[in-house]
Formats: C-alpha cells, sequence, structure tokens
C-alpha cells in the first residue's frame, strides 16, 4: 500500500480524470464527464471508504506514474509537490 495521504491520491485520480475528460471531450466524448456529473456508475472520492480509495488508487497508479502529465496536473491540484518518492 503506498504512503500517499488520503489527499495526495485524491489529487492523483482527480487529475487522472480531469486530463481524461478534456481529452475524451476534444473528441467528442462525453460519457466519464457525465457519469462524473451524474453520478452514473462513478463515485466521488471523497465518498469513498479508505479501503475503496486505496483500491481504485492501487488500480490506477502504474498509469498515473508513467504520465508526467498526470503528476504535473496533480502538484497543482494538491497546491504544493508531492513527494513521489513516498509510493
Amino acid at each position: 500500500m503506498s504512503k500517499f495521504t488520503r489527499d495526495e491520491k485524491t489529487c492523483f485520480l482527480a487529475a487522472k480524470d480531469i486530463l481524461q475528460i478534456k481529452n475524451d471531450m476534444n473528441n467528442g466524448d462525453y460519457e466519464l464527464a457525465w457519469a462524473v456529473i451524474t453520478g452514473e456508475f462513478y463515485m466521488q472520492y471523497n465518498n469513498m471508504t479508505e479501503d475503496q480509495l486505496d483500491s481504485e488508487f492501487e488500480e490506477r497508479w502504474d498509469e498515473i506514474k508513467d504520465s508526467v502529465e498526470i503528476l504535473a496536473f496533480a502538484h497543482v491540484l494538491n497546491n504544493e509537490p508531492i513527494d513521489l518518492l513516498k509510493s
């Protein structure tokens, strides 16, 4: 399990989702944006239990850590750099 805080994990996941929504919308795909806004098949990270958030984070970490764009945006969302060596 990672040593990132709940807020840091949320920033990583949100950064990935926001960038994915932006990319999808640029391609005319609104499915993820719709799911996030309506809550259809999508649970907001702040409503997840620790175990749910940890599971979601662990499942998506490999993709997150390999993306400079996601990592950089997560730092912005966190309002300060996240120590990536904690993972």
